[in-house]
């Protein structure tokens, strides 16, 4: 659905009245709550770029690597880094990398290429033609939680109960569909007989 369409969604399940602006905050509001919920497979993505990487819409790290060496850093805290090198001015092959704003750097400083695994935050809906990034087939739940706001400030408590339930729900259904892909899991092969009959 179009920004305009989950607009429209919100006003004919009985919110009509409401003002545009306060639909579309809503909207948006349930928009990052969904996309915060989880590092969903649909907001992973990589950057790759000389150190520091600066990345916009860094959301949470997954993963960091030095190219060249083919190996992964370790998280490193700014303030654990600084007690060693106050400075920060000791140079060679990298080992941790840290966040600096919305930079990866890494220590020791180096400028060489770093790949970064991520989730990503998405920009809030804007106009009437975007469409968020969750896929097609959940998008309703984004309705759900935005009717559910429209509903605080009217003291229906029962339908905001009601469907602040189906915004969970359907927030636990994405979490099964698009989180748990794999249902092969480990398998345990109990062996009979002797040692010679496997040789």
């Amino acid at each position: 659905m179009t920004f305009k369409e989950l607009i429209e969604e919100v006003q004919v399940r009985g919110f009509s009245y409401e003002s545009e602006a306060r639909i579309k905050r809503w909207i948006n509001q349930t928009y990052r709550e969904v996309c915060d919920f989880k590092p969903w497979p649909f907001l992973k993505t990589t950057k790759e770029g000389a150190a520091p990487l600066t990345i916009a819409d860094l959301g949470h790290v997954l993963a960091v690597a030095d190219v060249a060496a083919n190996a992964l850093l370790r998280f490193a805290d700014l303030t654990e880094l600084t007690q060693g090198d106050p400075n920060l001015e000791s140079e060679g092959s990298p080992s941790r990398w840290f966040l600096d704003g919305s930079k990866i750097a890494v220590y020791p400083i180096s400028t060489r290429t770093i790949k970064v695994t991520y989730v990503k935050t998405p920009a809030d809906l804007k106009e009437p033609g975007d469409e968020p990034v969750v896929p097609a087939a959940y998008q309703g739940v984004i309705v759900d939680g935005a009717c559910a706001k429209a509903y605080k400030p009217t003291d229906n408590f029962e339908a905001m109960q009601y469907v602040r339930q189906e915004f969970d729900r359907s927030l636990r259904g994405m979490v099964h569909a698009l989180m748990r892909p794999n249902y092969d899991g480990h398998r345990r092969i109990l062996l009979t007989g002797s040692p010679e009959d496997y040789a």
